[in-house]
């Protein structure tokens, strides 16, 4: 159900987050694992992501895929008929989940990435999830967002810049937790917010950084070591231990994930009640854990691939 090179495989029709040879693409969400392949399946066959995540593609990838938005259904008519639906993940704008349903009535879910406080749980009867963190540490009992407001209050009339830095949907997340303040963003974080905004994410003021040297400033994490200067706060999933914690002098991490934790893992595949679930070994987590914790804990069959 998923194959070497990461494409996790529907019935009989549906490839989804990277290519393989089937008649249809789904791109679940606009990170770059799972756009891989993007440019072979526009060759091979049809490709579809919601209309915020199409947006991303064009941006990111200057290709255009067709639209399919949360809830309607796409019939694929072959010897068999195949039904798709979307639903949403809570992970970043426009992230979805997918329900393939064959003829014979059998209901195929894969999460894609997926926060399960924001997501929608779909019954299956086989469930491909997401692993990222499969591992039973990982697990967070605490709140994040109002110890990062307490950080940033602290460094918001003091300190003359605060530099952000994180990854895509994160970056975008920060920005609608800071609606408060005025907010600089580069700009790739800008065009991004750009699109969140039109698919209803809720910003405050926030300008198109142009060298300005104080004030709150988001950047793409890939510019992190270019600036030495000011607070710098990391945004990060793999801080387990606090919500925020000093480094250096000038510099914390914010354990601010758009992922489930282990315990949010397990609960989806509770509600969502299968027969058998599939972990993602593929991308980054721990999927054999998973697959383990969910037989001993749930007496569901769970295996792990590829």
């Amino acid at each position: 159900m998923i194959s070497e090179n990461g494409a996790v495989l529907l019935g009989k029709n549906v490839a989804c987050d990277a290519f393989a040879e089937r008649r249809v693409r789904i791109v679940t969400h606009a990170h770059s694992d799972h756009m891989l392949g993007l440019e072979r399946s526009l060759k091979y066959g049809k490709v579809y992501a919601t209309p915020a995540t199409a947006e991303l593609i064009k941006l990111f990838k200057g290709k255009r895929v067709s639209v399919l938005d949360y809830n309607e259904r796409l019939k694929i008519e072959d010897e068999q008929v195949e039904q798709v639906e979307l639903f949403d993940a809570g992970h970043i704008i426009g992230s979805a989940q997918v329900l393939l349903i064959d003829e014979n009535g059998k209901r195929w879910v894969y999460t894609g990435d997926f926060r399960l406080d924001r997501a929608e749980v779909v019954k299956s009867d086989l469930l491909v999830i997401e692993a990222t963190y499969g591992n039973p540490k990982h697990v967070r009992n605490f709140d994040v967002e109002d110890k990062f407001l307490e950080l940033i209050d602290r460094f918001a009339n003091s300190a003359s810049a605060v530099h952000i830095f994180g990854y895509h949907g994160k970056l975008q997340e920060v920005a609608e937790i800071l609606r408060d303040y005025t907010i600089y963003m580069a700009p790739s974080v800008y065009r991004v917010a750009r699109i969140c905004e039109k698919y209803g994410m809720k910003f405050g003021d926030y300008f198109l950084a142009r060298g300005q040297r104080e004030g709150i400033f988001l950047h793409h994490m890939n510019s992190a070591k270019k600036i030495r200067e000011g607070i710098k706060i990391y945004l990060t999933g793999w801080e387990f231990r606090e919500p925020v914690r000093k480094i250096s002098e000038n510099e914390y991490v914010v354990a601010l994930s758009d992922h489930s934790d282990f315990e949010g893992l397990l609960k989806y595949v509770e509600l969502s009640d299968p027969q058998l679930v599939i972990t993602d070994n593929y991308r980054v987590g721990d999927a054999l854990a998973l697959a383990r914790e969910i037989k001993r804990r749930l007496g569901i069959e769970a295996i792990a691939m590829p």
